[in-house]
């Protein structure tokens, strides 16, 4: 049998991504935090892979952790480039047995005792108390900031015999919002900020560049001229990720939950948790597909109200059949439709959205970081745009008119149509259970049943309370004894 002809190829950094290399040589000392930040296709991915590899190979026992928010994404990404560019199919690390292959593999073990451990950070409090020489998150814009911070204590050498002469925290990502807390880090001088630029990649084409310019807003300006930058015009702009996305340790007992869901060809589920009748709300789970048939979707709404017992599904009642479709699967007909009714002078979406801003300002709800955990993360056939609330919420703009275009006046203000907001809907409809007396005509109005609150917790007389604004409620029955207060 021939031996197959091996082909060698050799890796040459350029620019800024050279830098990391003099760390290997001694020719620089490394900083102990670094974020390597750059437009999409700078090659930041490859050169840290290719740094990973020599460094395991040029000093045995070195341990390096290599994570990413889902191990799916990382499977997808980093561990493709790995095994495909700086790896071949016939490399021993890949042909490797013992450790799983594919999808499955948890490490490679390099000859002098080295490895690459490949992680998720569905638990990250595992690898707190772990020993690295080199801690590195891929796509790090994904990472929170207390998260980021704790897993730097992982970087450390222990009694371990390893030969590597330094410790460093990694990240690498594109450019996101001003206020993420990685560019504020860097700006403070608490993280060594390495920027790349299209010219460091000579595997980036100009028909690849031409695909970036072709990006218009927000988007153009991170992946194309690499800024740091809010979307133009974002609907919930009060909503901060690093103040309203909590881990599960930070979030109370709930007393009861309420789901909402929105059908579409893109489906989401949101289950809110209320620790109390006036507190704030917690998104504790979520569900977002593509494609998913309707058995699917009925399977899971009955795992979701075994799980959480909500006293309410509240669904978009533009999609009737779908509704009671569900509804002949399930015992009782817990799935019932959000009434969309005006408030005022303003239409149900433009309300709603003003409430979702009120509730994000006044800290009155807050995502759990792990919702999407027990369901395996993102939907990895969504290839492009939002793949969560979380990404919902930070990419959801207003409508813009394109060069030369007029808007229709009746049109300004409302969401661009093309950008996604399944779970946002989702969000909404459960909320509208809180917001009833604000959204909902009276069941004589309507002919439906009483969904409200007030009725299904039993206080008829749900009544707001005088001057405190947003979503407040007095849950007080109208019979109770009220002692009367003077304020001077």
């Amino acid at each position: 049998m021939p031996t197959p002809e091996v082909v060698e190829q050799v890796y040459r950094p350029h620019g800024n991504l050279r830098r990391i290399f003099r760390w290997l040589d001694g020719q620089e000392r490394p900083p102990p935090r670094v974020l390597v930040e750059g437009p999409a296709g700078t090659g930041k991915t490859r050169a840290i892979a290719e740094f990973l590899y020599e460094t395991a190979e040029r000093y045995p026992w070195t341990r390096i952790l290599v994570v990413r928010k889902f191990r799916a994404d990382l499977r997808d990404g980093w561990q493709k480039t790995f095994e495909t560019q700086v790896l071949w199919p016939e490399h021993p690390l890949v042909r490797q047995e013992g450790y799983g292959q594919g999808e499955h593999r948890s490490r490679y073990v390099f000859e002098n005792g080295s490895e690459i451990v490949l992680g998720h950070m569905d638990d990250p409090q595992r690898w707190y108390s772990s020993e690295w020489d080199i801690v590195y998150w891929n796509e790090a814009v994904e990472s929170r900031k207390d998260v980021w911070e704790k897993l730097g204590r992982a970087v450390r050498k222990g009694d371990r015999p390893t030969r590597c002469p330094f410790g460093i925290q990694m990240g690498d990502t594109n450019p996101d919002t001003p206020r993420h807390h990685l560019n504020l880090a860097c700006n403070e001088g608490r993280v060594e900020r390495i920027r790349t630029r299209h010219e460091d990649n000579p595997r980036c084409s100009e028909e690849d560049l031409e695909r970036l310019r072709a990006m218009s807003g927000a988007d153009r300006r991170r992946l194309y001229l690499g800024e740091w930058c809010d979307n133009e015009g974002r609907i919930i702009d009060t909503f901060d990720q690093d103040r309203h996305v909590l881990g599960i340790d930070e979030i109370p007992g709930m007393a009861f939950h309420v789901a909402g869901l929105d059908f579409g060809r893109t489906q989401a589920l949101v289950v809110l948790g209320y620790p109390e009748y006036g507190g704030p709300a917690y998104v504790v789970r979520e569900v977002y597909r593509y494609d998913e048939h309707q058995d699917w979707w009925a399977a899971k709404v009955h795992d979701i109200i075994e799980e959480f017992r909500p006293v309410r599904v509240i669904a978009d009642s533009a999609n009737h059949r779908d509704i009671v479709f569900l509804n002949s699967r399930l015992s009782g007909s817990p799935v019932v439709p959000v009434v969309k009714s005006k408030r005022g002078d303003k239409s149900f979406g433009e309300a709603t959205r003003a409430h979702l801003r009120t509730q994000f300002a006044t800290d009155m709800l807050y995502v759990l970081d792990d919702a999407m955990r027990v369901d395996g993360g993102p939907d990895h056939r969504i290839e492009l745009g939002a793949r969560c609330l979380t990404d919902e919420l930070l990419e959801w703009p207003y409508r813009q008119a394109r060069p030369g275009q007029v808007l229709p006046v009746d049109s300004v203000g409302d969401p661009d149509p093309t950008y996604p907001d399944h779970a946002i809907d989702a969000l909404i409809y459960a909320l509208t259970w809180s917001w009833q007396k604000d959204f909902t005509p009276k069941p004589a109005e309507t002919g439906l049943p009483d969904y409200s609150m007030g009725a299904v917790l039993g206080h008829r007389s749900v009544r707001r309370i005088p001057g405190a604004g947003g979503s407040t409620f007095d849950y007080t029955p109208s019979h109770a004894s009220r002692r009367r207060k003077v304020r001077l």
